[in-house]
């Protein structure tokens, strides 16, 4: 009798506890909106235990989750990546309630998986900083950067919408900028460039890059040491280069002795009497034909209405025939050319957008004569130029951000001049005639 109760007390402790297992995990289902390549993400709930769960992929439109409540508690956060369009849908669910079924929409993919902030200065990347995103109702989060980031700030299930982005790079030195979050851009990680009009510490672009950790004791390695590599002293970092340039002086004499040698005849003679026959200019001949006497340059003509090269009458409009940029008779006038800014920095750089008419408006809408929708810092309808009076001037629509010229940002209309620099969002334009 005792030992069939011991028994049957030791069968009621095993099956408690696999109840007890079984109640902490739970199914859910997850149906999306049609097949693709997605990834489930579940964030431990407030005060959970953790640690967080491994995603796990799935590709057709409904997939069945197992979650332990025990490691992430009852109302976890969970986050369903579209991996091919970067974007994500977030959901806190309940996993107490009886269903456990998240269905989705396309447009539940609210949010951006991955948002990139780089900041630079003379397109140039920042060495350090410190940068925040304000999201549409959300917290602000910040990111500190340092050379090994490049001057990239990556933020993560960033919702859609409007969002600000303050960017501190040393006392003093701070910027803040509106941007637009979006689902709709072209690879899956979206880019929101942020550049400095103040000078700061920079990364050579070539060197930026994660960078090796220094031994113990060694000096930090800067722009253009390779990684891993120990570093130098200053006076032998000067020595070093004042040996390279000594190099490459005898490289170029030796370059250039042996060029004369050869352009004069002298390689192709001194190997033709080893044997070798070679083609190209042959050697000085002193029997050969005598230098022609070159004409004289014609007299220098004191008379204003003449030309002083060729003497001859000048026309009405002070040239004559051998003028330079003369126009032949009969020949065309050329067109005369057009006001134009000529992208030299940031996203639009080495683009060229020109003043067809009176007036050319640049903006983020695709209805802009000049449509910069590649740049999440432009506002809609940003800034005009216009050509009026003879003049050139450039109008800040009521932009967020701003336009600059020559560094300093305008309230209303700026007159312009040729070799001016306009920076409109991310880009940096030469105004050219």
């Amino acid at each position: 009798m005792r030992r069939a109760a011991a028994l049957t007390a030791l069968m009621a402790c095993l099956a408690a506890a696999a109840g007890a297992q079984t109640a902490a995990k739970r199914g859910l289902t997850i149906k999306a909106p049609a097949e693709g390549d997605y990834l489930v993400r579940v964030k431990p709930a407030q005060g959970a235990p953790g640690p967080e769960p491994l995603p796990s992929r799935f590709t057709d439109p409904t997939t069945n989750v197992s979650i332990d409540t025990k490691a992430v508690g009852q109302k976890p956060m969970v986050m369903v990546d579209d991996v091919k369009s970067g974007n994500t849908a977030v959901r806190t669910v309940d996993l107490s309630s009886a269903d456990g079924l998240i269905m989705l929409r396309s447009s539940d993919f609210d949010h951006v998986r991955q948002v990139d902030v780089k900041v630079t200065y003379d397109s140039k990347p920042v060495r350090v900083a410190r940068v925040t995103l304000t999201s549409a109702g959300g917290k602000p989060t910040s990111v500190t950067l340092d050379p090994t980031k490049a001057g990239v700030a990556t933020f993560e299930d960033v919702a859609v919408g409007r969002a600000q982005v303050t960017v501190v790079a040393g006392e003093g030195v701070r910027s803040t900028l509106d941007a637009e979050i979006t689902t709709d851009h072209a690879v899956a990680r979206l880019t929101i460039n942020a550049p400095l009009g103040s000078k700061v510490p920079t990364l050579e672009t070539a060197n930026a890059g994660p960078a090796a950790t220094a031994p113990e004791g060694s000096a930090p390695a800067g722009p253009g040491v390779a990684s891993g590599a120990p570093a130098q002293p200053a006076s032998g970092g000067f020595t070093s280069l004042v040996s390279t340039l000594l190099g490459l002086a005898v490289i170029g004499g030796i370059g250039y002795a042996l060029y004369r040698w050869t352009q004069s005849g002298g390689m192709a003679a001194t190997l033709k009497r080893a044997g070798i026959e070679v083609s190209g200019a042959p050697p000085p001949d002193a029997t050969g034909t005598p230098w022609q006497q070159s004409a004289p340059p014609p007299p220098v003509v004191a008379d204003p209405t003449r030309c002083q090269f060729c003497g001859e009458t000048k026309g009405p409009d002070g040239g004559c025939a051998c003028s330079v940029g003369a126009v032949p008779a009969g020949a065309p006038t050329p067109a005369p050319t057009r006001p134009r800014l000529m992208g030299v920095a940031g996203v639009y750089s080495g683009r060229i957008f020109e003043l067809g008419g009176s007036e050319l408006t640049f903006g983020r809408s695709p209805d802009c004569a000049a449509a910069l929708v590649d740049d999440t810092t432009v506002s809609r309808c940003h800034a005009t130029l216009r050509a009026d009076g003879g003049g050139l001037s450039i109008t800040d629509e009521g932009s967020s951000n701003g336009v600059f010229v020559n560094g300093v940002r305008i309230s209303g209309s700026q007159a312009l001049r040729p070799g001016d620099e306009v920076q409109i969002g991310a880009t940096q334009f030469r105004l050219e005639l």
